[in-house]
């Protein structure tokens, strides 16, 4: 029996295992053999199957990808933001963060960067205006790492938003919302009532301090472990205002500018602030004759009184630990 004979049940097999084949690498099909006897001693003459290159996955996946963006992008489907956001979000850029927050002091301390994808900052334009000038055509379609400065070249107003950055702790969203104005952050968790919190909960509004664990850091005050011990330190004060008055009256009127002082507190362990910012001050030319500081001690007031502050101290009402 000739080997190059074969049966058509086992052409058609064969036929379909290629096919098969050059599917899996996103090939065509090779075309069938027609299904004829040939003379004897003679093999048939068969079209070989067309010969796909070796691809990888990746590969087709990208070039699937490309595909699919050449045959269906617009000018629309290349924006980075949907229409329905383009009255408040068209764009971004991102900036390392070292450089956003060494040009703006957040009056916070900050967390130096330990990781890659925590080392920048996002940066929101609600239109091409507020872009930078080189990119208002550009930020729409991609981000790219700017400079602090080139960034907020055109932002007449900058919201800072601080969020937390430990991508494996939590499952968080930030919602950006189409609205008035607000200059605080809504938290919400999904927690009930009362008592820990999970998946199952719906997401509710809940103070600055309440965690998923069902706990809450500030709590109003306690009648007996608060107040009490407040009425007794009112006690005090309330017993000593009228002389302190009579001190600080002549004090009161040899400072104030337009009948206008500005008042401040601190102790010894803030003292270095104090310090800070009345030299800080005085070197951009702000008057400070009108600052009076109310020391909870005679080290900070001498300290006060040092760097050009006008401060009163009063041992009869000054706390004790």
């Amino acid at each position: 029996m000739d080997t190059g004979m074969m049966s058509p049940q086992a052409e058609r097999s064969m036929a379909q295992q290629q096919q098969q084949q050059q599917q899996q690498l996103d090939c065509p099909p090779p075309p069938e053999c027609p299904k004829v006897r040939c003379p004897e001693n003679k093999k048939s003459q068969c079209p070989l199957p067309k010969e796909c290159p070796e691809v990888s996955l990746a590969q087709q996946q990208s070039q699937r990808q490309e595909l699919q963006v050449s045959s269906s992008s617009t000018s629309h489907v290349d924006n980075l933001f949907p229409e329905e956001t383009d009255r408040f979000v068209v764009g971004m850029a991102h900036v390392p963060q070292p450089n956003f927050t060494r040009m703006f002091d957040l009056g916070v301390p900050i967390d130096e960067p330990k990781y890659v994808g925590e080392s920048g900052v996002m940066i929101f334009y609600n239109n091409e205006k507020s872009m930078p000038n080189r990119y208002k055509d550009k930020l729409t379609k991609q981000t790219r790492l700017l400079s602090p400065e080139e960034a907020t070249q055109n932002c007449d107003h900058m919201n800072v938003i601080s969020t937390y950055h430990d991508a494996h702790h939590r499952r968080q969203c930030i919602a950006l919302v189409p609205q008035y104005e607000s200059y605080h952050i809504q938290k919400w968790l999904r927690v009930p009532e009362q008592g820990p919190g999970g998946p199952q909960y719906p997401l509710r509004i809940v103070p600055r301090g309440y965690s998923m664990g069902g706990a809450a850091a500030f709590h109003p005050p306690k009648h007996d472990k608060h107040t009490k011990m407040a009425w007794k330190m009112l006690e005090t004060y309330l017993d000593s205002i009228d002389d302190i008055i009579q001190e600080l009256t002549p004090i009161v009127d040899k400072i104030a500018i337009d009948n206008t002082i500005v008042v401040m507190v601190c102790n010894f362990g803030q003292s270095q602030l104090l310090a800070n910012f009345a030299c800080s001050a005085k070197s951009k030319g702000i008057d400070v004759s009108n600052v009076l500081v109310f020391a909870t001690d005679q080290e900070t007031k001498d300290l006060a009184e040092a760097v050009g502050l006008t401060a009163f101290f009063e041992k009869r009402v000054r706390t004790t630990a």
